[in-house]
């Protein structure tokens, strides 16, 4: 017991861990809005069907088929001093802008959550654009005639439907930028320069395999799992509030119909083709429950306050 507290309070004191904590809240504070926002709308504008929609979903699922390796070396060859970013910095004019951007402190960071951001949007909205393939068509179509736009039918009609499906969603790629940060950061930056790009997940995985403290990395893998306890369950209560604010989606009618009259107790007489003549109907043609049929009377047009109790 107290070995677990001598841990603990190591751990806390340690600025790395801090440096960790506060990293991994901007990670998942810019990476998962951003990711989820546009995902969302790339899975809409596939949706509609646009020309050639159907390379563009193979071409937005590229990034979920390449290994967290090979995504890594791409960025390398990108963002090294030498790399794509800084040629094509230079050959516009913009040399002083370069920079060695996975080694400075203020843009490692910054390079790990658009590497996060590219590869989960892609996935993430290829999931969008088949849940709102599954939205009737009629939806839209009526939502055009009541001169609603792309934005407003994007946001104020298909959201709302699928929005406990986005909460789905959002928790997986939460749970994943959180437990998965780790590969990324030990391929390109090891957590430098400093403890400027440590996150959790990777902070876990350096005391245990590289610095061999036990002790340290299990009380920031606890750490880890409240965290990500605590996250997933802000996100579900955030979309269960939603949704239950939100209520059922609204009714939508196109414009110029008239709306259906309600049906009168005279509606229930089928009128036969000969005058002054009504056939009655019975309980079992209106459709009522079994549990009504014995206390419902119908009354014989025509007749002298006579009742009929209606068969079985």
């Amino acid at each position: 017991m107290i070995r677990e507290e001598t841990v603990l309070r190591t751990v806390l004191a340690d600025p790395v861990f801090a440096d960790a904590l506060v990293n991994t809240g901007i990670q998942l504070a810019v990476a998962l809005p951003v990711m989820i926002v546009g995902a969302y709308m790339l899975g809409y504008y596939v949706a509609q069907r646009p020309p050639g929609h159907r390379f563009l979903r193979y071409l937005l699922f590229i990034p979920g088929l390449i290994s967290t390796p090979a995504k890594a070396m791409v960025f390398y060859a990108v963002l090294s001093p030498d790399g794509l970013f800084n040629g094509a910095l230079d050959k516009a004019g913009l040399g002083s802008l370069t920079d060695a951007w996975l080694a400075s402190p203020s843009t490692a960071l910054a390079c790990l959550i658009v590497l996060d951001v590219w590869s989960g949007i892609g996935f993430t909205a290829v999931l969008f654009a088949a849940r709102l393939g599954s939205v009737p068509d009629e939806v839209g179509e009526a939502a055009q005639l009541d001169g609603a736009g792309h934005w407003r039918a994007m946001w104020r009609i298909h959201f709302p439907m699928i929005r406990d499906f986005v909460g789905v969603v959002t928790m997986l790629q939460f749970l994943w930028t959180l437990f998965g940060s780790a590969q990324n950061v030990l391929l390109l930056t090891q957590g430098g320069p400093g403890s400027s790009s440590t996150t959790l997940s990777f902070l876990v995985y350096q005391k245990a395999f590289i610095a061999a403290d036990l002790g340290y990395s299990q009380t920031v893998g606890v750490f880890l799992f409240l965290t990500g306890l605590a996250g997933l369950l802000t996100i579900r209560r955030v979309f269960r509030r939603k949704v239950l604010a939100a209520g059922p989606p609204p009714r939508l009618a196109l414009r110029g119909t008239a709306p259906r009259p309600p049906l009168l107790p005279a509606d229930l007489g089928v009128q036969d083709q000969r005058p002054d003549i009504r056939l009655p109907l019975r309980p079992a043609d209106l459709a009522l429950p079994a549990q009504l049929h014995r206390g419902v009377h119908l009354r014989r047009p025509g007749s002298r306050g006579r009742q009929l109790r209606p068969r079985d």
